[in-house]
């Protein structure tokens, strides 16, 4: 390397690196098509794109977020052929895929066909069916061994770093092509010369149109370029240059490297210029060629099968766990009600009240019909404090509600029942409920999907959108521990899973696997397709869909606003497919939720009473008490119809996992914490015989619903953005940390 100072001013230094002419350590990371078009999906959606072309202009519009995303200009105006008249869209369709080797970004574009659309000489033609689509092929320069000319350019003194170009090609519907129109009486005609109409004549007018979009989505999408780049290597490994970037029938292909290490010794007091924000972008951090660990992401490869476990399951009646996580919902919301027949469930008596002010009328508990369209009360770590109150009376909860403005607070101490909830009621009738189950923290959702995967929680709250560990978490967890185990484990996802949060996960598509084909998309790997094939691994977590937009219009995951009966759903059929399973007689469902949502529950957290002895912390500044209650079922053919007043919190999964399938002897305090270690297992209460009878839960078809919506922008339909909210940081992890940032400044 060589180092010479060429600045002539004082305010600016600028520098002549030379590299190494060859690329050394050069990793390959494949990023499934299937896998960004459903879980990262909001990467693309952001685009929000509007069309309109009229009297010899063309205006592209973008949605807000892609404007701050990417710097792009907000009303782009370019001039195309006079003969377009008044075309609007009406729809468009995104998916990322193969084109001719060249990743790409497919856009189906549809355009109303009310009025004359193309202008002709004597007669003004509306076109049936009036489409396009576009294809936004990603290309990236030339694959050669020399430095700059795989990842950075020079010219002159000044370096640059390689961008992906964006090349668009716009194909107009075939039907177009001068064979059917629809002329001012209505009446579809095929267009051969009729009134002075020749199909050249449209094609010509087409053509003109095609070239000029074309032509206008260059200019456009110009700034664009950084964005996909950066949005590419996040994917892929966002501390690496890209070397290379092609595609095959599956999977965007990435080939890339860490950055030259001599950009780490470079000290310097003032760097301006192109030349030092190149410098800057290769920010230190970079390892030594050989340190570099193997590629992230699905191997090219299928992997070998694994050995089988070391031991047989600790106890032989249950060889595979299934766990389904909920959202947002406390004990006495959803099942409260069954205190007032049962008095063996720890429910409510309907006296339970919150006061909001004094002289102010208390707020009792009540039931709430309502099933969709609550907006979410709080439920950080200061809330969940301030509702469960100072002297644990649980009397916090209408007051925190309220602050929000605009509620109606006595929503939080609403109650429903088996009308709303039919498929629980039936559970809770047929099966176990374990009224004593809590979340391991009093706080949000992200915090305690890591207790129940790691025994800990990394923060107090949710990380906040610009921290940089989404999609790129270090830690270990329960699945790092059944791989080592040899014991084979699957996670399923409604759209995208929380597991996606860790580095080691990001793209896996061996173990994180959709869910079912939700929208009939052709995807064959499911985890409804292999529990129907006898399939069903040793321990498996469902994730619900957490996102309300597209291909996930209809959340069920409970959370508010989403429709409850959404959920009851997802479980019945979650049920219903696993009693079919020929692997049924050893199965072991628990459905719980994360944690509360900022809902009423009228039992104070274990850890406040006097009597308590405080458990554990989950994180060095935690509270010394669980969280509130949540829902929690056990369905099994080894479990009674019972309540279970064993207490429990999340970190029960870990250990419960953990003495079912680990070795003996293993140390479960040193990976997962002292909490996880000495929770109780939710196995110890099994049935002695297996039950001769095999309760069904009732359906929840598809017609209870109303259908779903249909918006053209689609990034702008998933509603408003929070910093801190789990959702928000799930559709956005595809997309870099400080590209997520400008959506909030």
């Amino acid at each position: 390397m060589r180092i010479r100072n060429r600045g002539t001013r004082d305010a600016e230094v600028n520098v002549l690196i030379d590299y190494p002419e060859t690329v050394r350590a050069l990793e390959e990371t494949r990023i499934p098509f299937e896998l960004v078009n459903r879980a990262f999906r909001q990467a693309i959606l952001a685009m929000g794109l509007g069309f309109r072309a009229d009297a010899g202009f063309l205006q592209l519009r973008f949605s807000d977020q892609f404007l701050r995303l990417t710097g792009i200009d907000d009303n782009l105006n370019y001039s195309i052929t006079n003969r377009l008249n008044d075309v609007n869209l009406v729809e468009y369709r995104l998916r990322l895929g193969n084109r001719g080797g060249t990743p790409a970004i497919f856009v189906g574009i549809d355009l109303e066909d009310r009025g004359p659309e193309i202008l002709l000489p004597f007669s003004d033609v509306n076109a049936e069916n009036l489409a396009f689509e576009l294809r936004l092929l990603l290309n990236y320069g030339y694959v050669k061994h020399d430095f700059f000319s795989s990842a950075m350019r020079r010219e002159g003194h000044r370096i640059y770093r390689q961008n992906v170009l964006i090349m668009p090609e716009l194909d107009a519907n075939p039907e177009l092509h001068g064979l059917w129109a629809s002329f001012a009486d209505n009446a579809i005609l095929p267009v051969t010369g009729f009134l002075g109409l020749t199909p050249s004549s449209i094609d010509e007018a087409i053509a003109e149109a095609v070239v000029g979009i074309e032509n206008a989505l260059v200019n456009a999408l110009r700034p664009v370029n950084s964005y996909v780049y950066d949005t590419i290597m996040h994917l892929a490994q966002r501390d690496h240059i890209m070397h290379s970037l092609t595609a095959d029938d599956d999977a965007m292909v990435v080939k890339h490297h860490t950055k030259p290490r001599p950009i780490e010794f470079i000290n310097m007091p003032a760097i301006a210029g192109t030349a030092g924000a190149a410098i800057a972008a290769a920010a230190p951090g970079a390892v030594p060629a050989a340190a570099v660990a193997a590629p992230l992401g699905p191997p090219a490869r299928a992997p070998r099968r694994r050995a089988p476990r070391p031991r047989p399951a600790a106890d032989e009646r249950i060889d595979h766990i299934v766990v389904l996580m909920m959202e947002n919902r406390s004990f006495d919301h959803m099942l409260g009600y069954r205190g007032f027949g049962d008095p063996n469930v720890n429910g409510l008596k309907g006296t339970e009240s919150n006061v909001l002010a004094q002289g102010v009328p208390p707020y009792r508990v009540h039931y709430l019909k309502q099933t969709a369209g609550i907006r979410s009360p709080r439920h950080n770590y200061d809330d969940a404090i301030a509702q469960i109150g100072p002297t644990a009376a649980m009397d916090g909860f209408v007051e925190n509600y309220a602050s929000i403005g605009g509620v109606d607070p006595g929503h939080v101490m609403g109650y429903y029942t088996a009308a709303e909830l039919p498929v629980y009621d039936f559970l809770a009738s047929n099966f176990t409920v374990l009224d004593n189950w809590h979340s391991a923290h009093p706080g949000a959702t992200q915090c305690n999907r890591f207790c129940a995967t790691t025994g800990r929680t990394p923060e107090l709250d949710n990380f906040d959108i610009g921290d940089d560990r989404l999609a790129y978490f270090k830690g270990d967890s329960i699945f790092d521990a059944l791989t080592a185990f040899g014991v084979d484990w699957v996670y399923a996802e409604g759209n995208i899973g929380f597991i996606r949060i860790f580095d080691r996960y990001r793209l896996d598509v061996q173990h994180v696997i959709p869910y079912d084909d939700f929208n009939n998309k052709g995807i064959h790997d499911t985890f409804v397709a292999r529990v129907c094939d006898g399939r069903l691994p040793s321990v498996s977590f469902v994730d619900p869909r957490y996102i309300d937009v597209p291909p996930a219009w209809a959340a069920n995951d409970d959370l508010p606003p989403a429709d409850v009966g959404r959920g009851q759903q997802l479980v019945s059929r979650l049920v219903r497919l696993l009693m079919d399973a020929p692997t049924w007689g050893k199965t072991m469902l628990l459905v719980t939720y994360d944690e509360h949502g900022g809902f009423f529950d009228h039992k104070a957290p274990y850890g406040l009473s006097p009597a308590d002895t405080p458990p554990p912390r989950v994180h060095p500044l935690g509270a010394d008490h669980l969280g509130v209650r949540v829902p929690a079922f056990l369905v099994s053919p080894w479990v009674n119809n019972a309540t279970d007043k064993t207490l429990f919190d999340h970190t029960s999964i870990v250990r419960t996992i953990l003495d079912q399938f680990g070795p003996t002897g293993f140390s479960a305090d040193q990976m997962f914490g002292v909490r996880a270690a000495g929770a109780n297992s939710f196995l110890s209460g099994l049935r002695q015989t297996i039950r001769p009878d095999k309760p069904v839960p009732p359906d929840i078809p598809d017609a209870d619903f109303p259908p779903l919506p249909v918006q053209p922008n689609a990034a702008a339909a998933a509603g408003p953005l929070e910093r801190d909210d789990f959702h928000t940081g799930m559709r956005l992890l595809g997309i870099p940390a400080n590209y997520r940032m400008k959506l909030f400044t």
